[in-house]
């Protein structure tokens, strides 16, 4: 065992002022923290001419304010860094770049607990601290082949069940065509004319339980992409959830859409649940003659649906948008038949991207029961 400032070098970072960076890809990139760091990947959106604290081509870049712990490998080349990220340059004479980086990361529990502060950060010290396993360096290099192919496997899943994704996407486009050309002359109706109710969600908090319960209290923090986050979800017991279902009682095949926050993402809400809505949020129910649920989701997932909610932001800070302003919303009103058709295609995809995403669990298993093998 070893620490990590016997095995590299650690770079910290220094903040720029406005005036010496840009975002026109002017310079060489600037690495202000977590915002560019995205599973495992850097992401450039800043530039800079006047380089002070400098990473090299393949150090490792782990964040150290704010959201701790994630790292990436630089390869961008030449870059600077703020002070929200640091830089490990591994000495390789001693470990493998690889390894060290899968190390660290092993290490992601220890530097959360090292964090302090209202706004999570941890030192120099903290970093150069961590204990890590140090074995030859032929089988540090053996270590580092095996969770590559593993996390190369991930990666290939990932990008299958984004393709999925689109697939959903492009169906849409085939078979109802653009939303704001409208090219094959569908009626547009404001979205209250396809539904049988629409309801906001309580003007109150609501008190959530310290463990899960029967009642699921589903928030803007739930709607994720389309879909629902049950990593985020909180509970309320019966009493809470009688109060909040005195409007409307949410079914199942209810849409789900945020109004406020992160507005414009919305879910159906699945069989067995007995939901209840929590906070920035309002129930859809679709109008069974006019509108099948899952047209109707594809339709507030959409671009065309969000760019209008963008237009009737109020929020100044925080995003808000009006329920009797999504009420108008425009949408396609196509025949009931063909909206079936389409929920139908849309359901063999995602029976596909559930198997996808079933095997996708598994190997994100068995890659952490690798990482606890080789790092505890």
């Amino acid at each position: 065992m070893v620490r990590l400032g016997d095995v590299s070098k650690l770079i910290s970072g220094r903040d720029l002022v406005p005036e010496q960076y840009n975002d026109q890809n002017n310079g060489i990139p600037y690495i202000t923290g977590a915002s560019n760091i995205d599973d495992g990947c850097v992401i450039i959106n800043r530039w800079t001419t006047e380089p002070v604290v400098i990473s090299n081509p393949d150090d490792i870049l782990i964040t150290c304010k704010g959201t701790v712990g994630l790292t990436a490998f630089n390869n961008f080349g030449i870059c600077h860094l703020a002070r929200q990220i640091m830089a490990i340059r591994a000495d390789t004479n001693i470990v493998d770049k690889k390894y060290l980086k899968y190390a660290v990361d092993g290490s992601f529990l220890k530097l959360l607990r090292k964090a302090r502060s209202m706004i999570p950060g941890v030192s120099r010290e903290d970093i150069l601290s961590l204990t890590l396993p140090l074995p030859p360096l032929d089988e540090q290099k053996r270590i580092a082949d095996v969770l590559d192919k593993a996390s190369e496997l991930i990666t290939k899943r990932k990008e299958q069940i984004r393709l999925m994704d689109e697939l959903a996407k492009s169906l849409f486009i085939e078979m109802f065509g653009d939303p704001v050309e409208n090219p094959m002359g569908w009626d547009i109706v404001n979205i209250e004319d396809m539904c049988s109710e629409i309801v906001d969600c309580p003007h109150s908090t609501p008190i959530h339980s310290d463990v899960p319960t029967n009642y699921p209290s589903i928030r803007t923090s739930e709607l994720q992409h389309g879909y629902i986050n049950w990593a985020s979800m909180k509970y309320v017991d019966e009493n809470e959830y009688l109060k909040r279902i005195t409007r409307i009682k949410p079914e199942k095949n209810d849409i789900i859409y945020g109004r406020e926050g992160s507005y414009g993402d919305a879910v159906i809400l699945p069989d067995g649940y007995s939901f209840c809505l929590g906070q920035r949020v309002m129930l859809l129910r679709r109008d069974k003659k006019k509108c099948h649920y899952i047209f109707l989701w594809a339709m507030l997932c959409s671009d065309y649906v969000y760019n209008q909610a963008k237009e009737k932001n109020v929020g100044a800070t925080v995003g808000h948008v009006n329920v009797g302003d999504i009420k108008k919303f425009t949408i396609l009103s196509p025949p009931l038949p063909l909206q079936k058709e389409f929920a139908d295609r849309i359901d063999a995809i995602e029976q596909q991207k559930a198997l996808l995403q079933n095997g996708l669990a598994k190997m994100e298993t068995a890659y952490k029961a690798l990482m606890q093998e080789y790092f505890g």
